[in-house]
This record gives structure tokens, C-alpha cells and sequence, in this order.
């Protein structure tokens, strides 16, 4: 018997005799006993020590009481509590069966009666409880007990007893309330009022486990979970299995809102809605993001946003193909859409339009370093994960959009409308594929391209790869002939499927795609990140007529660019313009709200004391924003003509930092042939020019910190920081070390500079006293943007991994150095945004909020519809025009 135990023991041998520990779990221990008194098996719950020291037995025994009171056929009974040495516990009856989570371990998927059985009498169980005034607050399957086949709730007291405790004391104890998987969305922000809409939350993701076999969010992290229980829809769970009720999937959707307005009042409504008693009408899902005043910057807040969609001109689209209507007499329409919550639409071959250009299939890379499918459906807003598509790539579809093609686990895949998965080929580094009429598939890889029947059958190489580049081949209409391109040249072959090559085309492209009636879309070879159609002669596969842009401005990785063609001529692509959101967390990592900024040239917090929340975000040409967080509402500032000069988009503010009294504005204006240092009083709005510089960009100087007393700058420039004295009195004193340095932040009384340098080949972050101290190194794993508190004794900085972690600093030249603690691991971090130029990481206030800029691959695809329309004017006047 362990210590504890043993102490334990002892402490209650007066009543009981302890047996054995039955298990651990997140704030409790449970040991099976006996009642001496009674001559029966009990259950012996006792509370960790660190959250018995935080709640107290005062506390304790007095909520206990409360839950005492609980009778119901549905709930555990309480038959004993009490303090004893320094333990807290309490004693219910020891049930000779299992929890609900030892069946689902076991069965995986309860049968759909047994599951809203269980979730009806869990549902009475809470209601009667609520109605008492207690809300249970940790719903999930291991506080839920079998017993002859009828559910007890267990657990009441701890939850109720903690809360009451007080936020704060609990953070401390490393202990949150709630689990991650079953936390509604208000408890997982923190809200101190938590009503029976909570519990309802939490039992609609106990059935939804039942139904399908997995919660609705699963994730790496705690934080991970916690971002996609804040920001993501749960997949319907009839995608996984179509035998669910509509009545129950309707119900436990609706329980899963993110509002507790638009869930079930009672936990009685749920269990109705359930079984068909009451009636539940399912909530559509999205949001449209708000804009902020401009294309330039906008924020989009998690507590409400799932998704958002920004669109140019309205869409009707349904499942089937339906009347298409003749092109030319639709307009032009250009739609953004934005990723789910949580990740990005990943790059390269990722994207893939249904024939019908009604449905987009992608590749969707999670914070969490996962991949897979997803479908949106363009008559909706909200994206949905289809399952077994894990670490896909490539997708294509069947040219009746009822299958879809994919590449995974090392071969090609086939997925058809009734979820069933297949595979067909070994594939090794697949560049795409494509589907005949015929119904055969073509593919490429690292052997070069092959085919195989789409029913099965045999892979068959018909042209093998050079040692140059991998194919890529695209059918024709007739589904017996294709294009492909070869070689370091890229010279585009016709071929037919025996690998018999026709003609070679007068075209040096690496992506391009087939369009009916009988277009080629081919990247530009002037302007690799644009498109290009041109009319082909199918009977002769001769080009005709000149080229055609209909879109500028693609993302283009490795030279492949992240875009589809639908058959009738939709078109989808990433743009490279580039939109980095800052995700903002508190100090234990809980996502809080999101900042979108177009740009990514720099973030300024507003120094602690000097008035709410503000951030000052530059994004180069996209302009200069103040971002007030708390108020939820943005500002543009707008720079003079004078120094952007007559090619605003060319030119523009970047790296804003505040001054100590946050009154006024240090940034660099940017662009061909002019680099300046620019002052700005926020109240008069006026600017001022410090330094004029003609350098070339990268060697401009850019601005990092002002110093606290507001009379000198700490500059970046070229490899070095440099300190510049506003009122040019004292020369510039320059700080150079043999590596390059990066950020820098003057410590809060003036006699040191936080940096991050490379000298030791990896980027860290350093401490060194002014003017001629030794360089000290904090970082011991990578570090950038570090950040100091408003006393100066602890320094924040973000590793490369994403962690934000947090180091003491003594005080004085020689004072101590602390080894750095993590405070969380950012979930959505990407390790390409370590090495940027731009800001990855603030500190606002003295720690209790945190910015983290996130990737921008993928957080927007462009759609466009009905571009012939364009194409053939321009066919109509013989001319050259530019799409969009």
C-alpha cells in the first residue's frame, strides 16, 4: 500500500477498512473499502491534495451536503463525507458493473437504442438536479455508471465545490474544471455563471461519442481541443453513420451549439428532442466575418465564429448537377472562402472542384500537424471533415462527382458517396490524378504516369520518368487521349493511353487543366503565378487564337500552384497575397479572440497602464490598423501621400512600436528606392520624419522599442541593433554580435536590451546591460520576440516549436537567469514563422494576454465562376484581358 493509502488507512480505520485503489482520475483518487459499520463494499473518493489545500474542508463538506440531498434513480448516491488527517473524501456505493467509458472502450459504438436510453436517463438525472439549483459541470463518460443496465450519475459534489473555490486559486493548482472533450464553449472561456445549458452541452457530446464512437472535437492537446471546442462545427454525426435518426442527430447538433441560447433549455427538452417527445429544429451553421472598415484588416472573434465566407455575388447551389445555363450569359463571380477554424487549407495539389463546380473538396492541415479531406458544399457555409481521409493529398474526382480520388497510406484511394474507402495502386510521391469518361484513371508519381481501371484491376506504367521531374498527366474529353509534361523543359506531349505520343504543343508549363468545351488552362510562362486559357483543336491538338489571362495573382509552391479547374470552368485557387491572423490567448493558453491583418510587416502593443488594449498592426501596403481588443474595433491611420509617394501599393508603414506613454508612433515607411523612420503624435495625428534613407529595403532601419524614458529608439539594421537618440545629442550607439540579430526590447528601466541573435547557429534569445555588458543567453531550446514584464524581473519569449515560455531575470548586470518554465504550447504554430522577418509573438499587459501570429498558407481560397464569360470577349474583340 502506498504511503498516501497507508496514512489514509489509518485515517478512516475508525469506519472503514480500505481494500485497494480502483483508479485515478483528473482531481480525484478512489479506493474500494468496507463499511464496518454496515458490512458492505463502498467506493472512498478522495480529493488530490493540491485541490482539497484550494477548496477547503469547510468548503467541502458544506457542498457536499448539497449534493446529499440529490435523490434520484439516476444519480449515485452520497452516503458519507468527512475530513480526516489532511484528506477530504467522501463515499458512495460501490456498483458492481462499469462506467460508460469502460463500454465504449470496449464496443466502441452503442446501438442507437442503448445510446438514447442511457442519454435519456443521464438527461432526467440532470434535470432534476437543476431544478434543485446544481449544475453537475463535468459531464462525461467516466462520471456516468452502469448498473443493471440503467445509468447512475456520479460526481456532483467535486465540480460544485471547486468552482466555488475561485478561478484563480484553481489555476494554480495546474487543475482545470471540466474535461477538454466535453467543456462547453462558455466554460472553456472561463465564464463564472455556468448554467444547465452547460450540462446539456456536455451530454450532447457524451451521445454523439455513443452514436459515432469519438467525441465531436479530438485533438493532440488539451489546448488543441480547446480551440476546436471554441471555433469548429461538429460533423453531422450521420456522415458516420447513416442509420441515425434525423430526430436524434437534429438533437444532439442542437445541444452542441456554441450558444447556449441555441441549445435546449433543460436537459427534460433534450431528452424529448430525443425520443420525439418535443421537437428540435437544427441550426444552420456560420458566421460572416465582420469587416472592420476595409479589405485591409479585419477581426473575426472565436466565441462566435465557426467560419466565414466574404462574397462578391450571391450563389444558389445544390448536391446534383442541375441546369448549368449557358456561361456567357452569367457574370463574373468571385467568392472568398475561408478556412475552418483550427488550420489552413493546405498547399500545392489540394484542391479539387466537382465537375458541377458546385462542391470543393481539400486537403486541410490542422494545427496539430494533421491532415485530411474536407467538403464544402458552396450552397452552404461550413465545411465538414470526411472521414478515414487521414494524411490525404492530391484529390480528384469521378466525372460524375460521385467518387473522389485521393492519395493516402502509400496508394491511390477511392472514396465513394457512401463512404467506403478502396485502394487500387501503390502510389510513391503522387503528383495528381485523372478520371475518363471511360472510366479509367490516370496517375503520376515518382515511376511516372500509369493507369488503372477505376473498377479494379491491374496499374500499368505507360510513361516512365526521366530523372528530371516527375508527370503529371490530365485526359482529354474523349478519355482516350491526355496531355502531359516532361522534362526540365516541360514541353507539354499529347499521348493516348498506351503511351503512343501524338504531338507536342508549342507549351512549356507545369500546371495546367483541361476545360470544356475545349479550353487548355496552362500557369503563364511569362507570370508563373497566373493562368492562362487558349482554345485547342481537339482534332488536330493544335493551339489556336493568343492567351487569355483569366487569373493573377496564384500561390505557388515549388512552382505548383494551389488551384482547380472544375469541367464546366470554375476555377479556385490560393492567392499569394498574403493575410496573417494573430490568435490571442491568455496566460494558460485558453484561445481568446482572433486579429486578421492583410500584411506582415509588424505588431505594436500599447505599454501596460496607458489605457485598454491597443495594438498597432502594419501591414506594408495594406496600411497602418489600431486594434482596440477589448472594445472589439479597429482604426486605419492613414499615411501621408508624401511619404508613401505616387505608388501607394508599392510603399507603405511597417513595424509600429509605441512610445511608454502611448501617445505616440515609431514605424518605417517602406518601398522601391525609399526606406524611412517616421514619428506620429496619435492625438494630432500629425507625422514627422527622423531618418530619410535611400538603402535598399532589407537595410532599412526598423524600429523594435522605444526606450522608457521615450527619448531613443532600438533599431534593427541590417544584421545589427542600434540605439538612436530622438533629440541627436549622443551619436548612435550600435549593438553587433558575430551572428545576426533580430528582435530587441529595452528592459523596463532602460539599463539592458533583450535581443535574439543566431550566433550559435540557432536563433536565441539574449540578455546584455548598456552599453557594454556581456551578451547572457535566456533561451536554452530557440527563441524569438522576448518581451519583458512591466517590472523587469521576467522575460517572455516563443520558442520554435511554439511554446511561449518565461524566464526570471535577477536584478542588476550579473543577476541570476532562471531556467525558462513553458507556460502552453500554441497549437496552430508552424515552424516556418520562426525564421520570418515580421512579428511572431507579443506580450500585452504584464502577461495575462498573448498575440501569436499564424501561418499564412491556405486561410483563403478564392472561387471564381462563370470566367468564359470574360474569355470569350476577349475572343470577341481579339484581345488580351486581365482576369481576376
Amino acid at each position: 500500500m502506498s504511503e498516501p493509502a497507508a496514512r489514509l488507512a489509518a485515517a478512516v480505520s475508525d469506519r472503514y477498512r480500505l481494500e485497494r485503489e480502483l483508479g485515478q482520475g483528473g482531481m480525484a483518487t478512489v479506493y474500494l473499502a468496507e463499511d464496518l459499520k454496515h458490512d458492505r463494499k463502498v467506493a472512498i473518493k478522495v480529493l488530490r491534495p493540491e485541490l482539497a489545500a484550494v477548496i477547503g474542508a469547510e468548503r467541502f463538506l458544506s457542498e457536499i451536503r448539497t449534493t446529499a440531498n440529490l435523490q434520484h434513480p439516476h444519480i449515485l448516491p452520497l452516503f458519507d463525507s468527512g475530513a480526516a488527517d489532511s484528506f477530504l473524501f467522501y463515499v458512495m456505493p460501490f456498483i458492481e458493473g462499469e462506467s460508460l467509458r469502460d463500454r465504449l472502450n470496449r464496443e466502441k459504438q452503442l446501438p442507437i437504442n442503448d445510446a438514447v436510453r442511457i442519454a435519456t436517463e443521464v438527461a432526467g438525472a440532470l434535470d432534476y438536479a437543476h431544478r434543485k439549483g446544481i449544475i453537475h459541470r463535468d459531464i462525461k463518460p467516466e462520471n456516468i455508471l452502469l448498473h443493471d443496465g440503467r445509468a447512475l450519475v456520479a460526481d456532483f459534489g467535486i465540480a460544485l465545490a471547486a468552482s466555488k473555490a475561485g478561478g484563480t486559486r484553481m489555476t494554480e493548482t495546474g487543475m482545470s474544471l471540466g474535461t477538454p472533450t466535453y467543456m462547453s464553449p462558455e466554460q472553456a472561456m472561463g465564464e463564472r455563471e455556468i448554467t444547465a445549458r452547460s450540462d446539456v452541452y456536455a451530454l450532447g457530446c457524451v451521445t454523439y461519442e455513443m452514436l459515432v464512437g469519438d467525441p465531436p472535437f479530438l485533438g493532440g492537446t488539451a489546448q488543441a481541443i480547446v480551440a476546436k471546442v471554441m471555433t469548429e462545427k461538429p460533423a453531422p454525426p450521420s456522415r458516420m453513420r447513416d442509420t441515425i435518426p434525423p430526430a436524434v442527430e437534429d438533437a444532439v447538433l442542437v445541444a452542441l451549439a456554441k450558444l447556449p441560447a441555441d441549445r435546449q433549455a433543460t436537459a427534460a427538452e433534450f431528452a424529448g428532442a430525443l425520443t420525439g417527445v418535443g421537437s428540435t429544429t437544427r441550426r444552420p451553421g456560420g458566421l460572416a466575418a465582420r469587416e472592420l472598415g476595409g479589405s485591409g484588416a479585419r477581426r473575426l472573434g472565436v466565441r462566435s465564429a465557426v467560419t466565414a465566407i466574404l462574397t462578391v455575388a450571391g450563389i444558389a447551389i445544390g448536391w446534383g448537377l442541375g441546369h448549368r445555363g449557358s456561361p456567357a450569359a452569367e457574370p463574373l463571380t468571385v467568392t472568398s472562402l475561408l478556412a475552418p477554424a483550427g488550420g489552413v487549407f493546405a498547399e500545392r495539389r489540394s484542391l479539387a472542384l466537382s465537375p458541377d463546380g458546385r462542391r470543393l473538396a481539400f486537403v486541410f492541415a490542422a494545427g496539430d500537424g494533421s491532415r485530411m479531406l474536407w467538403l464544402r458544399r458552396l450552397d452552404r457555409t461550413d465545411a465538414e471533415p470526411i472521414p478515414h481521409t487521414s494524411g490525404a493529398d492530391a484529390p480528384f474526382w469521378s466525372p460524375d462527382g460521385r467518387t473522389l480520388g485521393f492519395f493516402a497510406e502509400g496508394g491511390l484511394m477511392l472514396l465513394a458517396a457512401n463512404g467506403d474507402v478502396r485502394k487500387l495502386c501503390p502510389v510513391t510521391d503522387p503528383t495528381g490524378g485523372s478520371w475518363a469518361t471511360t472510366g479509367v484513371i490516370l496517375f503520376g508519381d515518382r515511376s511516372g504516369l500509369s493507369t488503372v481501371p477505376a473498377i479494379g484491376g491491374g496499374c500499368t506504367r505507360i510513361v516512365p520518368s526521366d530523372a528530371s521531374s516527375m508527370l503529371r498527366g490530365v485526359f482529354l474529353p474523349d478519355g482516350k487521349r491526355f496531355l502531359y509534361s516532361r522534362g526540365r523543359s516541360l514541353e507539354m506531349v499529347a499521348a493516348t493511353t498506351d503511351g503512343t505520343e501524338l504531338a507536342t504543343l508549342p507549351l512549356r508549363v507545369e500546371e495546367f487543366a483541361i476545360v470544356a468545351p475545349d479550353y487548355v488552362v496552362t500557369s503563364s510562362a511569362t507570370e508563373y503565378r497566373s493562368l492562362d486559357a487558349q482554345r485547342l483543336n481537339l482534332k488536330t491538338l493544335a493551339l489556336e487564337g493568343p492567351p487569355v489571362r483569366i487569373a493573377s495573382g496564384l500561390r505557388s509552391s515549388g512552382g505548383v500552384h494551389t488551384m482547380a479547374l472544375s469541367a464546366n470552368g470554375a476555377l479556385a485557387f490560393l492567392p499569394s497575397t498574403i493575410d496573417r491572423p494573430y490568435l490571442e490567448y491568455d496566460a494558460t493558453g485558453r484561445l481568446r479572440d482572433t486579429v486578421r491583418v492583410d500584411g506582415v510587416w509588424g505588431l505594436g502593443v500599447r505599454p501596460p497602464g496607458t489605457g485598454s488594449p491597443v495594438v498597432a498592426v502594419s501591414g506594408n501596403a495594406a496600411g497602418l490598423w489600431l486594434y482596440d481588443l477589448d472594445a472589439d474595433r479597429a482604426t486605419r491611420l492613414v499615411v501621408h501621400d508624401s511619404l508613401t509617394g505616387p505608388a501607394p501599393r508599392q510603399a507603405g508603414p511597417a513595424f509600429p512600436v509605441f512610445d511608454p506613454h502611448g501617445t505616440r508612433l515609431a514605424y518605417a515607411v517602406l518601398g522601391p528606392g525609399r526606406c524611412m523612420l517616421v514619428e506620429r503624435e496619435l492625438a494630432t495625428d500629425t507625422e514627422r520624419i527622423i531618418v530619410r534613407d535611400s538603402t535598399a529595403m532589407l537595410n532599412c532601419l526598423v524600429p523594435l522599442d522605444w526606450s522608457p524614458d521615450g527619448r531613443s529608439l532600438l533599431l534593427r539594421w541590417s544584421t545589427s541593433l542600434a540605439i538612436l537618440d530622438l533629440a541627436g545629442s549622443q551619436p548612435r550607439q550600435d549593438i553587433s554580435r558575430p551572428g545576426r540579430l533580430w528582435d530587441g526590447r529595452f528592459a523596463p528601466d532602460g539599463r539592458a536590451v533583450a535581443y535574439s541573435s543566431d550566433e550559435t547557429g540557432r536563433i536565441e534569445v539574449y540578455v546584455q546591460a548598456l552599453p557594454t555588458g556581456p551578451a547572457r543567453r535566456v533561451s536554452l531550446e530557440g527563441g524569438r520576440w522576448p518581451t519583458w514584464s512591466h517590472h523587469g524581473q521576467l522575460l517572455s519569449f516563443l520558442t520554435p516549436d511554439g511554446r511561449v515560455q518565461q524566464a526570471a531575470i535577477g536584478a542588476g548586470p550579473d543577476g541570476a537567469i532562471g531556467t525558462p518554465r513553458t507556460l502552453f504550447l500554441v497549437p496552430t504554430w508552424r515552424r516556418a514563422l520562426f525564421d520570418d522577418r515580421g512579428t511572431g509573438f507579443a506580450m500585452l499587459g504584464d502577461g495575462e494576454r498573448y498575440l501569436v501570429r499564424q501561418s499564412p498558407s491556405g486561410l483563403a481560397v478564392t472561387y471564381v465562376q462563370h470566367w468564359q464569360t470574360q474569355l470569350r470577349a476577349a475572343d470577341s474583340a481579339g484581345t488580351e484581358r486581365t482576369g481576376p
